[in-house]
């Protein structure tokens, strides 16, 4: 997570009590129960009927959503092996290859996405659903390495074909990603007007989304209002209680940051969340416990890399940067091999930055800047790394574009 910046802002009234600001209802506890009891229902179907391999693909995709939930990634461990147990019962060339795929892609191991969608393509009787989902798993691929034109072109493609909640949502994510955040609300918009599920929880994402990116804006009491309206549409939500406390922070109301921190921390293990909460409380002083945080997210890391390595590798990045930024440099450089991008780029870039090697880190935020990906962090790191390598004039056009998409830009102006 990125570390926000401290401004002196008028806060709300609210945010000097906690109890005030979340609500206090059980809405993700529940949301969690009912995924597990359809979890356990599947499983039963799937002993049942131990020759159908579809019923193992539902198991896989229930906890695929369940680790979005939950933030556990054994849940993704759970999914595989459901998927496994899928292909070992089937003949060869049939099971369920678009939950593979679609799980792959969740945990960005891009190289092995096109031969399970190559599977899929040779169905016999392929319907037009299924066509729809396999471009969009090809577009979500294009967004994560940089192909924002045919990423276009493909969702355009499936929503011909079917239009779709997830469609509009991936057309949000491609305008946001390019800069066009006008476009990026309407396409959420669409999206949560299609939803008529009955699980809260993808309300509450679209509602974070839409923080995020007033979050990328330096607009935070716009975010905050967004993050609020999520934890209204899932109380008790942790992921949603973490961005709360991220702009909070950003707003200058250290003191409720850290109470949601301290919360989200304890329920949740995440080594994201140790990392900043961390880094929060060594800006309070806390050093001691800031010590104690890292350290066991420094074990829960290096399990996350052992266990999916391309999912791992960028957030962990973030996580050695303090504690031992040579290694971050060698996690970037492992996350681009997987998933070439401007983003990735940029991460290098700050890793490169980190152990202060200025010209690897200028040539790779260059390849960065060269895409059509627009994001204020990139720019302001750039900025920064053009004024420690003496270009100064550059420093500060770099700025002003990084302070165009984000007034709170830290850069050199």
């Amino acid at each position: 997570m990125r570390r926000p910046l401290i401004l002196s802002v008028v806060l709300l009234g609210a945010c000097t009590d906690r109890s005030s600001i979340l609500d206090p209802g059980d809405g993700y506890e529940r949301a969690v129960a009912d995924l597990d009891r359809t979890i356990a229902a599947t499983l039963d179907r799937a002993q049942a009927q131990p020759t159908s391999w579809t019923i193992r693909g539902e198991a896989a995709e229930l906890y695929r959503s369940r680790a979005r939930l939950s933030g556990d990634w054994a849940d993704y461990a759970k999914s595989q092996a459901q998927l496994d147990l899928a292909f070992a019962s089937t003949p060869e060339g049939a099971g369920p290859f678009l939950a593979q795929a679609a799980l792959d892609m969740t945990l960005h191991r891009l190289s092995a996405v096109p031969s399970s969608l190559d599977q899929v393509e040779g169905t016999v009787n392929l319907d037009d659903n299924s066509r729809a989902s396999i471009l969009m798993l090809q577009a979500q691929s294009d967004l994560l390495t940089d192909g924002y034109t045919v990423a276009g072109e493909r969702i355009s493609a499936a929503m011909d074909l079917h239009t779709t909640v997830g469609g509009h949502s991936n057309a949000g994510r491609l305008a946001w990603v390019t800069g066009d955040f006008d476009t990026a609300h309407a396409e959420y918009d669409d999206a949560q007007a299609m939803y008529f599920g009955r699980n809260d929880e993808p309300h509450a994402w679209f509602h974070l989304q839409r923080g995020l990116m007033d979050l990328d804006r330096g607009r935070y009491d716009d975010a905050l209002v967004h993050y609020l309206d999520a934890d209204a549409a899932l109380p008790g939500y942790w992921l949603v209680h973490e961005h709360i406390a991220e702009v909070l922070w950003a707003m200058g109301d250290i003191a409720e940051a850290d109470a949601i921190y301290q919360d989200v921390v304890a329920r949740t293990g995440a080594p994201d969340l140790q990392d900043t909460y961390a880094e929060l409380l060594m800006e309070r002083g806390r050093d001691g416990r800031a010590d104690e945080l890292l350290a066991a997210a420094d074990v829960s890391w290096q399990t996350r890399i052992d266990a999916f390595p391309d999912a791992a590798y960028g957030h962990a990045v973030n996580h050695y940067l303090l504690t031992d930024p040579e290694r971050a440099v060698v996690l970037a450089q492992a996350q681009l091999v997987e998933q070439p991008s401007a983003a990735a780029r940029t991460t290098l870039a700050s890793a490169l930055f980190g152990v202060s090697r200025v010209t690897e880190a200028r040539a790779a935020v260059e390849l960065a800047l060269a895409t059509e990906w627009r994001h204020a962090d990139t720019f302001a790191l750039a900025s920064q790394i053009y004024a420690a390598d003496g270009d100064i004039p550059g420093a500060i056009a770099l700025c002003e574009q990084a302070r165009a998409m984000n007034p709170t830009s830290e850069c050199e102006d």
